[in-house]
């Protein structure tokens, strides 16, 4: 038996549920992200158009599943550039061989990438300790990039990271070595980050070579303190009490070293905690800007004219929380849906229980955790809370 809960519908008065019902056909706008480790955001966005299909057939339904930038990004944005898959070479965070794909758009020259289709979550169960991981396969992937299609801009999305380097293996896959206070090469890890004294070109290096690109963030923690990326993300990717403490010493460190080698000072930023810092060698070294990959996807979709031209929107992730209104996809439709007065529903996994909308509706499909349950159970969840959802409003 499938367990929900729902909270009662407020959004939706008698007189316009009642309009919809003369009018004849509803429109409504399917943009929900992944339910983390069961569905990705375009089944997720197909399985509550299903159950709205079941529950009013006359309606209009439009699925433009959504991402932060993390893994299912490329999927997702894909259609709205017009990207073409493009395989290359590159090594998981143990420097293991692996093929990724990525995105590429000739016309346009654009090329994106997502930071977990090389060192993301899928890689965890073979992983090393949280320490010993390395981004240095993501510097193989910008590089390749940049020498099959020079002048391309580049987007490289954040999200989905199980590595905590700094960005340290990735300029070092580019020829920018980490070094010692002795003037040795040091392995490019999280765990040499805070012996990091000096960098030295491997071979004749220019950052601005590798210029131009932009960091597509999917948070806007800081680097530092305590909402930055040892403390909020430490955890969540293995780090014992004792790591976060040295993670957060190690990154203090590591910005003392860029600022001697760049000649300026670090100064530390919104989104800078992102992908395990990756943000700090990105933009200080090799001249990265950062975007929310969230308002680059909604913008690249056209999202605010979709929502002018739907009755009602749809949204949801796997949990609903603080963090989902601090600049995650899922709070950013919720406020747009909320300045476009578009009557709104939330679908969420599970939820803190202190939230509540200031708009529109949220549904929780479990009081607690749900543990780990495969795709097809995690699809009839959904279905069936949002079919006994919709059963309650329209019919």
């Amino acid at each position: 038996m499938e367990h929900f809960y729902l909270s009662l519908p407020v959004s939706f008065p008698v007189v316009f549920c009642a309009a919809w019902d003369i009018l004849g056909t509803m429109k409504v706008l399917i943009a929900t992200d992944s339910f983390k480790g069961t569905l990705t955001p375009a089944q997720a966005s197909e399985t509550i158009g299903r159950a709205i299909a079941e529950v009013l057939p006359s309606a209009s339904v439009t699925l433009a599943p959504v991402s932060d930038g993390g893994d299912g990004f490329l999927s997702v944005l894909s259609p709205w550039l017009g990207l073409s898959p493009f395989s290359l070479s590159s090594l998981d965070p143990s420097s293991r061989p692996i093929t990724i794909t990525v995105g590429i758009n000739r016309e346009r020259k654009v090329a994106v990438v997502e930071s977990a289709s090389a060192v993301g979550f899928q890689f965890l169960p073979d992983a090393p300790p949280l320490l010993q991981r390395t981004t240095v396969g993501l510097g193989m992937v910008l590089k390749t990039l940049h020498e099959q299609f020079p002048g391309f801009a580049i987007y490289l999305a954040a999200g989905g990271t199980i590595t905590m380097d700094g960005g340290l293996g990735l300029v070092s896959a580019l020829g920018l070595d980490p070094l010692d206070i002795a003037g040795r090469v040091l392995e490019a890890t999280a765990l040499n980050m805070n012996s990091v004294c000096a960098f030295a070109a491997r071979h004749p290096f220019s950052a601005d070579e590798f210029s131009g690109g932009t960091l597509l963030v999917d948070v806007d923690n800081y680097l530092l303190g305590q909402k930055g990326a040892a403390v909020v993300f430490g955890p969540q990717k293995g780090a014992t009490a004792g790591q976060v403490q040295l993670l957060g010493e190690a990154y203090e460190g590591l910005m003392a070293a860029v600022s001697g080698y760049t000649g300026r000072a670090v100064i530390d930023e919104p989104g800078l905690g992102a992908a395990g810092g990756l943000g700090l060698m990105l933009t200080q070294v090799l001249g990265y800007r950062m975007r929310s990959g969230a308002e680059f996807l909604l913008l690249a979709m056209g999202f605010d004219d979709l929502l002018r031209s739907h009755d009602l929107v749809i949204t949801g992730e796997g949990r609903f929380d603080e963090q989902s209104l601090q600049g995650k996809i899922t709070g950013r439709v919720v406020k747009k849906a909320k300045e476009a007065g578009t009557p709104l529903v939330v679908f969420s996994g599970t939820a803190d229980p202190s939230m509540e909308l200031e708009h529109g509706d949220l549904v929780v499909l479990s009081h607690g955790e749900p543990g780990n349950m495969g795709v097809s159970r995690a699809r009839a969840v959904l279905y069936n809370g949002a079919r006994t959802f919709f059963k309650r409003v329209f019919c």
